[in-house]
């Protein structure tokens, strides 16, 4: 819960937001810097909804805060 209310983190999906918001795939160079991989299919397609409804920094904030992300495997 501390990272998902941290205004850190905030800022720190703001600034992948601005970074990336010029990319010719800005959702699979948003996974590339997170993951190190491109999105799956699904992620996709879920990542293309959220922004639409939500904006780039709703999905930079989410792809900082999943477990993927957090927690080494």
């Amino acid at each position: 819960l501390a990272l998902m209310n941290s205004r850190f983190v905030l800022a720190q999906a703001d600034a992948m937001t601005r970074r990336i918001q010029t990319a010719s795939d800005p959702i699979g160079l948003a996974y590339q810097l997170v993951y190190s991989r491109p999105p799956h299919d699904e992620e996709r397609r879920r990542a293309e909804k959220l922004v639409r409804e939500a904006g780039m920094s709703s999905l930079c904030w989410v792809l900082l805060n999943s477990s993927e992300f957090v927690y080494l495997k």
